[in-house]
């Protein structure tokens, strides 16, 4: 006897299950008590059970999109899973918040606020802000809505998550016109591949806007009516990504000239092919971007001229002169360095670059089966569309190869290969979608592929779910800065003089100092600088007091329980590799040091000691 199921429940089902994941998690965010000090990591401050929920939240809201071609779910229904996948992003963001950690991070989130301080005292972006949109989106946003900080930073996160979601939505369907397409394109745009980069930050904030830019751009070029207000539109789009971050300007300039050229191309072979325009080349092609690219290259020189003339005296000089150092190096320098072992290095792999991984297999697949299906492969060479989307995925990667090589400004591998992950999920949702169409009289193979697709989906959703945040299990240390360490980093910069060095290991001062800082006054007032470190056990290893390990100079000791913890994102097999390594019993005989006095005390969070000459 076989069991039917009623195909119009089970929509209904999933967004059933959805909201009791969502209350359950919530219920646990609300009953969890916020952190009293320096955590190793966040995801050790819920049970395993909430972040379980949390996961399939999202799986059973993408779900409504996965296979709602197959059992005609309406635009309601799929309107409340979208609703469900920014419930999802809004709790994962909120997270820290949550937490009770302050708006801070130990990297670029002080950068920012120092440009926002710099914004409201002085009234103007300053001349060292390359990327103002951000910071004011985010203070008008302050000033209408009255909310802190975090909140909103969440808002703009969550709203340029929503642009994106719905623009790579859009224009897969513009281009492919095909709603499998666009759906899978939702789900595989919404897992959270880039981390905690999407929060506040310029630089994948602005790539994020790529697929509504070229939905814009598409609608141009293709549109036998008036197109001035899309050109209108677009004028606008690519303006305000000057106000963002200059080098995904650049990707978006190679981008449309790219798309161009080769629409130039194709429009004037085809003329040849039918004997027409034999003698006159037809440059209509270029005449909706020659204003564009023509005010965009204008803006940018005018805006970010100093930026962007730095930018290419550093790529100058490491290419001809052999000076700088690259990503690939410092990443190869760390790698070095770690000697991990075979199995660590494979978990930290697969933790790491996993979800990367999986797209660009499943865009290697799509690529061998072009080669070796004869109907797919005219399929593809007769759709323009994809076309496009294989000639800028194949463009981007070789640009971030390019900068992957002669330059270190990203901080990792997935921001610069961020702007080819996209055109990766555009050509995956078309090869899935060519899957489905062809598997749809077959109905076991049917059945097998969409449990295989889902069994894909559920594993990018856990690995992204479970690496959003710096952790152990990638190798990173916990994003919380303390209000202790706050409060020691404020009492600090008003009791210690410039004229002294001061020494530190793993509390991030030199950045956490710039939120005290205006840049335009960086050179008068930083106290904090780079590489500044504490011996290893204080020198208690090799020396009595510390005053020896630091020659009797007169200066400064900051230290704190993320030192202690530090090592704890590293497999035991590396700490004694670690070149600052603490131990409890050494803070003892720290705090028993009478060559030392111990100025200021946060709790185990912040400890500031004074050496005498």
């Amino acid at each position: 006897m076989t069991i039917k199921i009623n195909p119009k429940l089970i929509p209904k089902v999933l967004i059933i299950s959805c909201l009791i994941f969502l209350i359950i998690d919530l219920t646990f965010i609300v009953c969890t008590p916020e952190a009293q000090s320096y955590e190793i990591s966040i995801y050790n401050a819920f049970p395993n059970i909430f972040w379980i929920n949390l996961i399939s939240l999202f799986f059973f809201s993408s779900s409504l999109f996965i296979f709602g071609n197959h059992i005609n779910i309406n635009k309601y229904f799929k309107f409340l899973g979208l609703l469900l996948i920014l419930s999802y992003y809004f709790i994962i963001i909120c997270i820290p918040m949550f937490r009770g950690y302050p708006f801070a991070d130990p990297q670029d989130l002080n950068v920012h606020l120092a440009h926002l301080n710099e914004l409201v005292i002085n009234g103007n972006i300053g001349n060292l802000n390359i990327y103002p949109g951000i910071h004011i989106l985010f203070e008008v946003i302050e000033l209408f809505t009255n909310l802190n900080q975090y909140m909103a930073g969440t808002i703009i996160t969550i709203l340029f998550i929503f642009v994106f979601i719905s623009g790579i939505s859009i224009l897969s369907e513009k281009v492919t016109n095909s709603q499998s397409v666009s759906s899978l394109c939702l789900v595989l745009a919404s897992i959270p591949i880039f981390g905690y980069g999407y929060y506040f930050h310029p630089s994948i904030d602005s790539i994020l806007l790529i697929p509504t830019i070229l939905f814009v751009y598409f609608n141009i070029i293709w549109s036998k009516r008036n197109t001035n207000q899309y050109s209108l539109v677009l004028m606008v789009l690519i303006f305000s990504e000057i106000f963002y971050h200059p080098v995904t300007l650049i990707y978006i300039i190679l981008i449309i000239m790219s798309l161009t050229c080769f629409r130039f191309i194709q429009v004037n072979y085809n003329l040849r092919k039918k004997g027409k325009n034999n003698h006159l080349v037809n440059f209509n092609s270029f005449k909706p971007i020659i204003p564009i690219i023509a005010l965009t290259i204008f803006a940018t020189f005018i805006l970010n001229f100093n930026y962007i003339r730095q930018t290419i005296k550093i790529i100058y000089q490491y290419v001809f002169n052999d000076i700088g150092t690259s990503f690939y190096e410092v990443q190869t320098e760390l790698l070095s360095r770690s000697e991990l072992t075979l199995q660590q290095s494979l978990y930290y792999y697969v933790n790491i670059y996993g979800p990367i991984s999986i797209l660009a297999f499943i865009l290697f697949i799509f690529f061998i089966v072009i080669l070796y299906d004869m109907k797919i492969r005219k399929e593809v060479l007769q759709n323009n569309g994809i076309k496009y989307f294989f000639q800028l995925c194949l463009i981007t990667t070789l640009m971030s190869i390019i900068l992957f090589f002669i330059q270190s400004v990203a901080a990792n591998v997935l921001r610069i290969l961020s702007i080819p992950l996209i055109f990766t999920i555009i050509l995956d949702s078309i090869f899935i979608s060519m899957v489905f169409e062809r598997l749809r009289n077959r109905k076991k193979a049917q059945h097998f592929f969409n449990i295989l697709l889902s069994i894909i989906i559920l594993l990018l959703v856990i690995l992204t779910t479970y690496n959003y945040y710096p952790s152990p299990t990638n190798a990173k240390q916990n994003i919380q800065i303390t209000n202790a360490e706050l409060q020691g980093v404020n009492w600090s910069m008003e009791h210690i003089g410039n004229n002294f060095c001061t020494k530190y290991t793993y509390i991030p001062l030199y950045n956490l100092q710039k939120r005290n800082i205006l840049l335009s006054e960086w050179d008068q007032k930083a106290k904090f600088y780079r590489d500044n470190y504490i011996p290893s056990h204080f020198g208690y290893d090799k020396y009595q007091y510390i005053s020896d390990a630091l020659n009797n100079e007169e200066l400064f000791i900051v230290f704190g329980k993320r030192d202690f913890l530090f090592k704890y994102k590293l497999p035991k097999s590396v700490w004694n590799k670690l070149n600052r390594i603490y131990e409890y019993e050494d803070l003892n005989k720290l705090l028993n040091d009478h060559t030392i006095n111990k100025i200021y005390s946060g709790g185990e969070s912040y400890y500031v000691w004074k050496t005498s000459a």
